[in-house]
């Protein structure tokens, strides 16, 4: 049922959809009888119901214990499926920084896929354009991505989203202050 979790297509070398693998999301079987939508379930409950905002901890297993000892009616499955928690990635966020941690990521993220727009409608060479669109590419594969792996723990993945963040963020500076001489 839940590919991502259960399921070792990708590891042991079988054929593997990748439109499937994201498909299952919007899949009425998924949100009837999925993991992860029990766990994002939880998890909102947990935070949001309880009136924890500001998260539980950003350690994982303090986190998950916090929670299970908010939900004393499902400690059992909490505790069983604590690992699960970070497949997740962005439900594991608010478990772990709360609403405010969150929404500071996702400004983040706003800020720096704007800047990349930036980069793509106004200026005139064509290799920074092309940086703006592998930014805003990367910026929204890591968005959607970030339901269903854990993305940020894929050490190549981070490192070249970072490092394009910094440079989009250093040559739209660069841009800024050339602009203020002139």
């Amino acid at each position: 049922m839940d590919t991502s979790i259960d399921g070792w297509a990708i590891r042991k070398g079988e054929e593997f959809n990748l439109f499937g693998y994201f498909g299952q999301l919007f899949s009425a079987e998924y949100w009837e009888k999925g993991t992860r939508q029990w766990i994002i379930k939880t998890i909102l409950g947990g935070t949001i119901g309880t009136g924890n905002w500001y998260g539980f901890s950003p350690e994982s297993s303090e986190a998950v214990n916090a929670l299970a000892e908010i939900l004393p009616t499902q400690k059992s499955i909490i505790l069983e499926k604590q690992f699960w928690f970070e497949d997740v990635y962005w439900g594991a966020m608010l478990l772990y920084y709360g609403i405010p941690g969150v929404a500071l990521f996702g400004y983040i993220f706003q800020r720096l896929y704007q800047t990349a727009q930036w980069l793509i409608n106004y200026c005139l060479e064509s290799q920074m354009r092309s940086l703006g669109i592998v930014s805003c590419t990367l910026i929204t594969i890591t968005l959607f991505y970030g339901f269903v792996e854990r993305i940020f723990e894929m050490k190549c993945f981070s490192f070249y989203l970072w490092l394009l963040a910094g440079i989009v963020v250093n040559v739209y500076s660069r841009y800024w202050r050339e602009s203020e001489r002139s």
